[in-house]
């Protein structure tokens, strides 16, 4: 009613094409099924974290997924072995498994200087890191050193015997040939001093002999059907 006795004074409209414009940049809306999301990221999740991770274990170098083998499976297992005894035990099995990739590659025509080079380098590595942890187990338990130790030297023994024998082989065939870590493993070996195990227990010397012909047992027991007697 007020209104209608008190009009508000006419005034013009400006045009629209006189009015401010808002301005914003240009943008995409992108709409996902959430079900559908959370399953292509679970999958994405296996592969990842389980798929790609064990199809590394039989990668050999040269192949696309041996950095995950050694950089991302091998330095779990690291993180894993949490005493010294265990992370010597830890880089005497990463000694043997470049040694055996080496020896693959060679019996394939397919070791070459540089990854052979590479190869000595990593053993090197983990013969070191083995050392360290021998240092610090012997600052603990002397006894349990030793056996660790008599455990690597052996270890390095057969390394050295198979590969100065399997470098013969492959040179007298003409193929690609270990020489190189066949030397390496040789000056490693002559770098552990010898053991000395008179102060070890007869018991925990028998505990490790009882263990490693377990495993030989069932390591031999695996390999049945496959190989030959020989």
């Amino acid at each position: 009613a007020y209104l209608e006795y008190h009009p508000l004074p006419d005034t013009a409209v400006p045009p629209a094409s006189a009015q401010p414009q808002l301005t914003s940049e240009p943008f995409w809306v992108w709409r996902f099924n959430t079900p559908h999301t959370r399953a292509f990221a679970t999958v994405c999740t296996l592969v990842v974290l389980i798929i790609t991770p064990f199809a590394a274990e039989r990668a050999v170098p040269g192949d696309v997924l041996y950095p995950v083998k050694v950089r991302f499976n091998e330095e779990i297992r690291s993180s894993l072995a949490l005493t010294p005894h265990q992370q010597i035990e830890w880089e005497t099995k990463r000694v043997e498994r470049r040694l055996a990739e080496a020896r693959l590659l060679a019996t394939e025509g397919k070791l070459t200087e540089d990854i052979e080079a590479e190869m000595a380098a990593a053993v090197k590595s983990h013969t070191e890191a083995a050392q360290a942890s021998l240092n610090e187990l012997r600052e603990t338990d002397s006894e349990e050193a030793a056996i660790a130790e008599l455990t690597f030297a052996s270890s390095l023994d057969v390394q050295s015997e198979v590969l100065e024998r399997e470098s013969a082989r492959h040179q007298a065939a003409g193929a690609s040939t270990t020489a190189t870590l066949a030397a390496t493993i040789a000056d490693v070996r002559a770098q552990v001093a010898d053991i000395n195990t008179d102060n070890v227990s007869f018991e925990r010397l028998l505990a490790r002999v009882e263990e490693e012909t377990t495993r030989a047992s069932e390591l031999l027991w695996s390999l049945a059907g496959t190989v030959s007697d020989d």
